[in-house]
């Protein structure tokens, strides 16, 4: 059941900013920031930096701890279920679009 819950101005700006690179909406993004927190705190040894490493493949996701795999894998999924921004949306219709050689495509 949803609830109001007072939230200082600027953690709403952050939420609001955050938002926007990631597709989420306020509350939605607000919601992921507590989950991340709520694992954090149940693991002393939870790294979300390496998460992010793994997420842009700087690391292998192999090398990230039982609790950290978690996280990755919500957010991939998150990733791939977000609706693409307007920027990849027209890179989308740039390379789909009339006049492009559909053998061309990669």
């Amino acid at each position: 059941m949803p609830r109001t819950v007072k939230i200082s101005d600027e953690m709403i700006h952050l939420a609001e900013n955050e938002r926007l690179i990631s597709g989420r909406s306020l509350a939605n993004q607000i919601e992921h920031w507590a989950r991340i927190g709520r694992t954090i705190e149940q693991s002393p040894a939870f790294n979300y930096e390496r998460i992010k490493a793994a997420l842009t493949a700087q690391i292998a996701y192999d090398d990230l701890t039982f609790e950290e795999q978690e996280v990755y894998l919500e957010e991939l999924g998150e990733a791939l279920w977000a609706e693409p921004d307007a920027k990849t949306k027209a890179l989308y219709a740039q390379l789909t679009g009339p006049g492009v050689n559909k053998n061309d495509k990669m």
